[in-house]
């Protein structure tokens, strides 16, 4: 119990010392606080607890001027009491006016942020002071086109873009600036700041902008404009192999000049063959050569070429021939048929493929036709299917026509025949063309077969045609018949037994005009000879009265002209002893009788001929003697007669 109640007292006593020493501390704090601001004692410079004690307040320097965004002014605030101290530790307070001019950090640092004027305020308590800041860039440097060179286009125009900064690289607003160019052959500026490529080549473009220059490389590019093809287009070559000429290409600027050091790149078609090289350079002509190698497919083929700044290609044709031994044509379908000089109704047509059936397309074709007649609207190459097809009339001559069609060149394959067949027309005319107009003897078939040629409006035969015989006279082998492939019909004509001209008809179907044939029946040969006189009876030793006239018949009773006959008097003699029968077969002469009365003969003959006659006739004694008398009485008596010989051949 002792030891607690020690215990207890001994911490009080502790207590109470702590408590005394904190009490003497506390008001030593005290005396210090009010000597630092100012209460007591007579210190120059005081602290003070927030505005306490804060008479006056002063910022330096009242006005200041900066040249340049971001550049910083070091503002002073003075707090003075009543007396004029100096008070340290017043709670100061600034701010500006427009920060986008100017801002202020709490100690005082003002930083400029853009062109203008603003003023700074401190505040102290109830105390204000103001300090007028203005922001004026002044240009240090150019930046012209970001600093970075100028390239342009040769005969192309850009703008250029300069601006004034100040020291710390800040931009200036908007100063007026002048343009130069140390080449204005190279390269001229306009008081916008418009620059026109005038050459290729390399200069200088300068822009001051309140008497601060700066100046930057610039150059003038000749860019391809254009490409054109200067040799090498609408070659041939056989399909697979290598065209014959080089291919060249000139790059071209937009002024027409050439461009050196452009890459050109050739690309074939599909793939469909090798350009060497793929990708070239121009020399400085603007020019770059290839070698092509065509691909295996017949046809057109094609090359582009192609050059960076030209958005189209140039293309490059050529063709690929194709080989005989990989090539077959044909006519599609059988030959058609259609009238001679007639269009045929349905296109001919060729089929073009290779060894494999796979069809060529795409191959140059010409046509002509071989057997006159026309073509057009032909088809100049091979469809997809490796067809071509065109119109043809057919020429004027009945029979197998053709067309030639060339392939390719022709030189590489041979052309394919296409064939048609022309068919005659409607028949128009008909003609004799053989055994007009014979002679032969009565009752026989004429020496050569009448022939009867039925033709078309263009004289094409037309075979098939029904032909009508008929005759009054004579007979005909066949009276109906058929024109054969010549168009021809002949006709046997046996002639009747009377001479003279005869003649039978044909009907042509379908012609109105009839055809007539004509033929001259003559007579037969000689095979009757009959003698007569108007006069009977004579004076012997005189001439008979009348002449005595030979008539020459054939078998069949017609006259026999130019016969000739040989006359024979047995007593007395004739005149003329020989003569030719006249168109009646009639040949006369003279007798004189014989000096001798009685009854006398006259024989005729027929020359070459198995024919003769005989006329008997009385012949009297002259008047004057009776032997006379009596001969002429018996002669009166006596009648004469005539004896005629025949022999039937």
């Amino acid at each position: 119990m002792y030891k607690l109640l020690k215990h207890d007292a001994t911490k009080s006593a502790a207590r109470i010392v702590v408590a005394a020493v904190s009490s003497a501390a506390a008001l030593v704090s005290v005396l210090s606080f009010a000597r630092t601001y100012g209460m007591i004692g007579s210190s120059a410079s005081h602290l003070t607890v927030g505005d306490i004690g804060a008479a006056w307040v002063g910022v330096s320097p009242t006005t200041d001027t900066v040249t340049a965004v971001g550049d910083t002014i070091h503002l002073a605030a003075t707090v003075t009491d009543k007396s004029g101290s100096v008070l340290v530790g017043a709670a100061i307070v600034w701010s500006s006016d427009n920060p986008r001019v100017a801002s202020v950090e709490t100690d005082g640092t003002v930083i400029a942020r853009g062109t203008g004027t603003t003023t700074i305020v401190v505040t102290v308590g109830e105390r204000v002071a103001r300090s007028r800041v203005t922001v004026k860039q002044v240009v240090s440097s150019v930046r012209l086109n970001g600093d970075s060179t100028i390239s342009i286009s040769d005969g192309e125009q850009a703008p250029l873009a300069a601006r004034g900064l100040d020291a710390r690289g800040h931009p200036v607003g908007q100063r007026p600036v002048i343009w130069q160019s140390a080449n204005p052959d190279v390269i001229t500026v306009d008081t916008l700041g418009i620059a026109t490529a005038k050459n290729p080549g390399s200069t200088t473009v300068g822009a001051t902008i309140d008497g601060v220059t700066s100046y930057v490389p610039a150059h003038v590019v000749a860019v391809p404009s254009a490409l054109e093809l200067v040799a090498g287009g609408d070659q041939r070559a056989t399909a697979g192999g290598l065209v014959p000429q080089r291919i060249v290409v000139r790059v071209l600027s937009k002024r027409a000049r050439p461009v050196a050091n452009a890459s050109v790149r050739f690309r074939a078609e599909d793939g469909a063959g090798i350009p060497d090289p793929s990708v070239g350079s121009t020399d400085d002509e603007g020019r770059v050569r290839a070698a092509w190698t065509l691909g295996a497919m017949p046809g057109r083929q094609r090359l582009y070429v192609s050059v960076d700044h030209v958005d189209s290609a140039l293309v490059v044709v050529a063709e690929a021939e194709p080989v005989a031994a990989n090539t077959r044509a044909a006519q599609i379908g059988d030959a058609p048929r259609a009238v001679a000089g007639s269009p045929l109704p349905d296109q001919i047509g060729v089929r073009l493929t290779d060894s494999t059936g796979r069809a060529l397309s795409d191959i140059p074709l010409a046509w002509v036709a071989l057997d006159g007649g026309s073509i057009s609207g032909a088809a100049s190459r091979t469809d997809s299917l490796g067809e071509a097809r065109a119109h043809w009339t057919l020429g004027s001559s009945a029979g197998p026509q053709r067309v030639r069609v060339q392939i390719g060149s022709g030189r590489t394959v041979p052309p394919v025949t296409l064939n048609a067949v022309a068919t005659a027309g409607a028949a128009t005319t008909a003609t004799i063309t053989g055994g007009e107009d014979q002679k032969t003897t009565v009752n026989a078939v004429l020496r050569k077969p009448v022939t009867i040629h039925v033709a078309d409006k263009l004289g094409n035969p037309v075979p098939g045609v029904h032909v009508a015989l008929a005759t009054e006279t004579g007979s005909l082998g066949d009276t109906a018949a058929v024109t054969d492939s010549s168009g021809n019909v002949q006709a046997r004509w046996t002639l009747a037994r009377t001479a003279g001209p005869q003649h039978f008809t044909a009907r042509i179907e379908g012609l109105e005009r009839r055809v007539e044939v004509a033929a001259t029946a003559v007579p037969a040969a000689a095979a009757n000879l009959a003698l007569a006189s108007e006069v009977m009876t004579g004076v012997a030793g005189k001439s008979l009265g009348a002449p005595v006239i030979a008539t020459v018949t054939d078998s069949y009773g017609n006259p026999v002209a130019d016969a000739t006959v040989v006359f024979t008097a047995k007593s007395g003699s004739t005149s003329p002893v020989r003569i030719v029968t006249d168109s009646h077969g009639r040949a006369p002469t003279r007798w004189t009788l014989g000096r001798t009365a009685g009854e006398q003969a006259l024989v005729a003959v027929v020359k070459g001929h198995d024919v003769r006659g005989t006329l008997t006739v009385q012949a009297t004694a002259p008047a004057t003697t009776a032997k006379s008398t009596t001969s002429s009485k018996t002669s009166s008596k006596s009648s004469s007669k005539t004896s005629v010989k025949k022999k039937h051949h």
